[in-house]
């Protein structure tokens, strides 16, 4: 059974996101962050993982029966 065109391109973006968030905290654990960046680092995992939060709940909440074609 072959999956929709958007429902890929979803997929694809749902993984992109939960990688880059995964490899972002696996790298702030073993990486020292330059005390003038810390500020910047802080920025980028809210915003990654603010959206990495979106995705969940759109593939796990209510929002995936919604837009069902």
């Amino acid at each position: 059974m072959a999956l929709p065109t958007k429902q890929k391109i979803r997929m694809f973006v749902g993984t992109l996101v939960a990688v880059i968030f995964g490899g972002l905290l696996a790298s702030l654990m073993f990486m020292p962050v330059p005390p003038q960046n810390a500020d910047i680092v802080k920025v980028l995992v809210g915003f990654v993982g603010g959206a990495f939060v979106m995705m969940v709940s759109f593939y796990f909440g209510d929002s995936d029966n919604s837009g069902k074609e």
